[in-house]
């Protein structure tokens, strides 16, 4: 398993943000890789793609957890819609289609989270290091291997990411040492190209024992300084008779924590940077084998996307009802498709048309989760804008949008 070490760091409230966001297809669809296509094959094969889906519905792993997730898991059957078997160059995949309706209806009376369909997509840079120190710009013209593992491992998790052309076009504005000083500024101007919100640039480079001495003195260092200050903040006799309760150093942090180190397995090193509408974030992980980098990339911006995104729509939880208002509706077409995303969205529960003056439309809506969630998933849809540019002052009672191209 990677190793994972974050330093996260928000330019402004993500709430507060928005992305456009295209639908992502198939996210009821599970495919996944079989030897044969014998009975028992198939059974498992089943349950293996009902897994994915369930992930891929709820954006997190920890869903497979549930007690009432692992039964459904066992009956597959009862949700499927359609299977096939696809010859994809040498391997053989069996593709299920479950019934997203009631999958989602399931996830919601479990109290899990559901993520909808509407999700930014991903521009990744990456570059790797050889072990003779060459630099390798990973694209569509040098890594035809990897971007077929990068776009399954995508579709496993619900994702759109996409691996630059690497023509003439990219290699005129971004060349393989920007991509592996992971230069933000170019690699995000080039990548208003590929038409995505979110920008992944990611190095590569074995990990060598000269780095593996230096994460152990830096560790050896910060336990020092852990203690010192543990020391420090310890209270005296006359304190600890006065006082009660657990003791919390000046900075705030445990110091239990410790920096997460490389494994005696792992091999390589991934330095990694996810920026994005007003939000950056910047990691490194440790890997013990090169080619779950597909994998480890595709879960971290998975995992950052549901993290903002998946919404907690139980339906244990209270209902509240109230009036949602959409501007500039100019024609039947654009009712249709602005009802449609509205009940697109985890959140609603119901939703049924009040009036129509002139070109606004009034909506009732029955709510399971929270205002300003609907609203940032809503607004992921470049169509739709927020009337109150404070969406934090979305609730339940009255919520105004326009509609627009």
């Amino acid at each position: 398993m990677p190793h994972f070490k974050y330093l996260i760091v928000f330019l402004a409230l993500v709430c507060c943000t928005t992305a456009d966001a295209s639908s992502v297809s198939d996210i009821a669809v599970g495919r996944v890789i079989i030897e044969n296509q014998s009975s028992e094959t198939q059974k498992r094969a089943g349950q293996a793609a009902l897994r994915q889906v369930f992930v891929k519905l709820s954006g997190s792993e920890e869903t497979l957890n549930n007690q009432i997730i692992r039964r459904a898991l066992n009956n597959y059957e009862q949700y499927l819609i359609a299977s096939s078997y696809i010859q994809r160059d040498e391997a053989l995949l069996f593709e299920a289609r479950f019934n997203q309706e009631k999958l989602t209806n399931l996830l919601k009376t479990s109290g899990l989270p559901v993520w909808a369909n509407l999700r930014p997509s991903a521009t990744l840079w990456l570059a790797s290091q050889t072990p003779s120190r060459d630099l390798l710009w990973l694209n569509q013209n040098t890594a035809f291997a990897f971007n077929n593992n990068l776009q399954q491992q995508a579709f496993e998790r619900g994702v759109n990411i996409v691996l630059p052309l690497g023509d003439l076009t990219d290699s005129m504005s971004v060349s393989a040492f920007d991509v592996w000083t992971q230069n933000t500024n170019k690699l995000k101007l080039q990548t208003t190209r590929y038409n995505t919100p979110f920008t992944i640039s990611a190095s590569l480079q074995p990990l060598s024992d000269a780095a593996r001495e230096q994460y152990q003195e830096e560790a050896q260092f910060m336990a020092q300084q852990a203690a010192l200050e543990a020391l420090l903040n310890s209270p005296t006799e006359l304190e600890s008779e006065s006082s009660s309760g657990s003791q919390v150093s000046n900075s705030g942090q445990n110091v239990n924590d410790a920096p997460v180190l490389p494994s005696p397995q792992d091999q390589y090193q991934l330095d990694w940077i996810i920026s994005g509408p007003e939000q950056l974030h910047i990691g490194k992980t440790f890997l013990s084998d090169n080619n779950t980098v597909a994998q480890t990339l595709v879960r971290l911006y998975a995992d950052l996307l549901a993290s903002q995104y998946a919404s907690d729509a139980s339906m244990k939880g209270e209902k509240a009802s109230g009036t949602l208002v959409m501007a500039n509706i100019l024609s039947l077409i654009d009712y249709n498709q602005a009802l449609a995303l509205i009940n697109s969205m985890p959140q609603i529960d119901n939703v049924s048309l009040n009036s129509i003056e002139g070109n606004t439309a009034s909506f009732s809506v029955s709510l399971l989760g929270s205002a300003n969630d609907l609203v940032n998933l809503l607004t992921l849809d470049k169509r739709v804008k927020v009337n109150n540019q404070d969406i934090s002052r979305a609730n339940s009672e009255f919520i105004s949008l326009t509609w627009g191209q």
